[in-house]
């Protein structure tokens, strides 16, 4: 038999709760009961924990069923995907996305369709301004064509194909312009606009023919005649002059 006076306070309490006689002994039978409650209380903790590890196993698999499955759901209703730095279509096809962005190219200093390879517009943006013997060579270069406008509403168009400033023999004469134009040659000197070697009919009503000295301008009363330089531009993009040679 085993007396209570042996054992601590904390384990006194314990042995108390099977004293079921209440003598302060624990007797064989009592003993019994004591080993039967530690087995029970061992079962439970085992059976607590493999219980946890269970719970535990099936919020993982629960979790990553859910992650999956969202994950299925948002895949399946994309219509695109990045294949190979190239933004495609979700299907077999796989045929790439055009966006806004992409559609257009530029070649040879123009907004393209990457499609057709058309300009995107075909609007011509016009600066009109005077010219002289003192424009700078780069406006001179920037020039595309020669616009002779009379205040009865005829205009002449002139293509500019090159362009050169040739200086006179004194220096402090100035110097003379020189455009060669698909009708012909045009001189600005001393303020005189004047044209040689014409081809076709074009010039021949707004440049008189003067005895020995080549074709001048008409002279006619003040602002009747006057000249524009226009200088085109195409999709916002400066169009480089052809130089002369």
């Amino acid at each position: 038999m085993t007396a209570f006076p042996g054992f601590r306070t904390p384990h006194r309490i314990i042995l108390k709760k099977y004293d079921n006689d209440n003598d302060g002994r624990i007797d064989a039978t009592e003993i019994q009961s004591v080993v039967d409650a530690l087995m029970t209380e061992q079962f439970r903790s085992k059976a607590f924990k493999i219980g946890l590890i269970i719970l535990t196993l099936f919020t993982i698999v629960l979790l990553g069923a859910l992650f999956g499955l969202t994950w299925a759901v948002v895949a399946a209703l994309k219509d695109t995907q990045v294949d190979g730095e190239l933004l495609v279509t979700n299907d077999k096809a796989r045929m790439p996305v055009m966006l806004a962005n992409l559609e257009m190219t530029v070649g040879g200093g123009k907004l393209l369709t990457r499609d057709s390879m058309s300009p995107v517009t075909t609007s011509v943006v016009q600066s009109r301004g005077g010219v002289n013997v003192n424009t700078t060579f780069d406006k001179l270069l920037s020039m595309q064509s020669l616009v002779f406008a009379k205040t009865d509403g005829t205009s002449y168009t002139l293509s500019i194909l090159g362009v050169a400033r040739i200086p006179r023999e004194n220096a402090s004469d100035g110097a003379i312009l020189r455009f060669q134009t698909d009708a012909g040659t045009v001189y600005l000197e001393d303020g005189v606009w004047s044209v040689s070697n014409i081809t076709g009919p074009l010039l021949e009503n707004l440049f008189t023919q003067i005895d020995g000295r080549g074709r001048r301008l008409q002279t006619a009363p003040p602002n009747t005649c006057y000249l524009l330089c226009v200088l085109l531009t195409a999709c916002g993009v400066w169009v480089l002059p052809k130089s002369f040679r």
